[in-house]
C-alpha cells in the first residue's frame, strides 16, 4: 500500500485574475497537509465555481500533479478573447458598434463584460434584438471569439401632410429623420412647414 505524500510546496500556474493565496484558500489544501486525492478533487471543483460566479465562465485544469518530493502542481488555463465579430448589421457601419463594446483581444473573458457590451450596443436603439454567443476556436484551446448577433431596426422617419383653405390657401409640412445616417450613427432631422408662414429647421447630430 502506498502512502499519500505530504505537500510540501504548492505551485500555481496561469494566474492571470486572482494571487495564489486566494487559489489555495479555494482549493483547501495547505504545505504540510497529507494529500487527500478526493478533497483535493473538491477543492479543485471549488476553483471552477469561484471563477464562474465571477463571470470567468471559459476555466479548467491544464495539468494537476504533485511530484516525488511533494511539490503539488497546478496549472489553469483561463479563457481568452480571440477575436471580435458581428454578425447582421447591414446598414451600420462596424466602428459605431466596436467603439460600445469594451472587450480586447487577449483579454481574459468574462462574460459580465460581454453583458455590459451588449447592454450599450442596445442603447444606440439601432437594433431590435442582440444576441451574442462565444465560439471555440478549437477542440484543444481555450480561446474564443466573442460573436454579436445583431437584428437592425428601422431608424429613419418621413411624414407628411398639407391641405387648402380660402383663407390661407396651401399649407402643409414635411418631416424627416434619421438617426443612423449612413450607418455612421449619426442623427439628422429636417422640419419644414409651408403656407402662410413659412419655417423650417435642420439639425445633425455626430456622436
Amino acid at each position: 500500500m502506498v502512502e499519500n505524500p505530504k505537500i510540501q510546496e504548492i505551485n500555481i500556474e496561469g494566474l492571470e485574475v486572482y494571487e495564489k493565496p486566494q487559489i489555495i484558500e479555494w482549493m483547501g489544501v495547505n504545505k504540510g497537509n497529507i494529500l487527500n486525492v478526493k478533497k483535493l478533487n473538491s477543492g479543485l471543483e471549488n476553483v471552477i465555481k469561484n471563477y464562474q460566479d465571477n463571470g470567468y465562465i471559459v476555466v479548467n485544469f491544464a495539468d494537476v500533479n504533485i511530484s516525488d518530493k511533494g511539490v503539488l502542481n497546478v496549472v489553469l488555463d483561463l479563457g481568452h478573447v480571440n477575436e471580435i465579430k458581428l454578425k447582421g448589421n447591414e446598414k451600420t457601419k462596424a466602428y459605431v458598434i466596436t467603439r460600445e463594446i469594451d472587450i480586447e483581444k487577449g483579454q481574459v473573458l468574462n462574460i459580465n463584460d460581454v453583458r455590459e457590451a451588449s447592454r450599450n450596443i442596445y442603447q444606440l436603439n439601432y437594433f431590435t434584438d442582440i444576441n451574442p454567443e462565444l465560439e471555440r476556436i478549437g477542440d484543444d484551446s481555450n480561446e474564443v471569439n466573442v460573436v454579436f448577433n445583431l437584428t437592425e431596426k428601422k431608424t429613419g422617419n418621413f411624414n407628411f401632410g398639407g391641405g387648402y383653405s380660402s383663407k390661407d390657401g396651401w399649407f402643409g409640412f414635411v418631416k424627416v429623420n434619421e438617426s443612423n445616417l449612413g450607418g455612421n450613427g449619426q442623427t439628422i432631422g429636417f422640419n419644414y412647414q409651408f403656407g402662410k408662414n413659412d419655417y423650417y429647421n435642420l439639425n445633425f447630430q455626430e456622436p
